[in-house]
């Protein structure tokens, strides 16, 4: 799932990416679903309604073309090529949707984009996603900027960490 909701965003597609490709997949896991009882205990039925649930609700923000190249890229050929709203509302549909995407990882591999074709190595699970100095150089020097804001590759002495935000941007005492 992480693999489909990343998306390269740029002026070219007007924000509205593909997912990166898995172009080589060395090792993958394909973890067990759970099984339930057969005594339909509530504990069973509300398990089985969550996956059902979350299915559902992250059914409208996926790319499914994407997701159905990348779970063949993976061996796996039972998604269908489109999703009809008959099958958006059939439970087994969603429960085997959700198998997909939370019982199945990308161990070692590779993920391309779709756009530049720049790859990202997969390695223990984790995708390497970062760019070389030039290409974020480069992506900073062309970013759309909103007026009057400065994004900075490496801060200024007059630049300090904004405490009120949690993610650590920089922010520029001048401005």
């Amino acid at each position: 799932m992480r693999n489909n909701t990343a998306a390269a965003s740029s002026k070219t597609n007007g924000g509205n990416g593909c997912p990166p490709r898995i172009t080589a997949a060395t090792q993958i896991r394909v973890d067990e679903p759970i099984l339930y009882d057969d005594d339909n205990s509530d504990e069973n039925d509300n398990r089985k309604q969550r996956e059902i649930e979350f299915a559902k609700h992250t059914l409208p923000i996926l790319h499914w073309e994407s997701l159905v190249l990348a779970a063949k890229a993976l061996g796996l050929d039972s998604l269908p090529s489109e999703v009809t709203k008959e099958l958006a509302e059939d439970d087994d549909f969603l429960r085997a949707l959700y198998h997909v995407l939370m019982n199945v990882h990308l161990i070692n591999g590779m993920l391309t984009c779709s756009e530049t074709g720049r790859e990202f190595p997969v390695t223990d699970g984790i995708v390497n996603m970062m760019l070389e100095e030039m290409d974020a150089k480069h992506r900073i020097s062309t970013a759309r900027q909103p007026p009057g804001r400065m994004l900075e590759s490496v801060p200024r002495e007059n630049s300090s960490v904004n405490a009120n935000n949690s993610c650590g941007t920089i922010s520029n005492d001048d401005a």
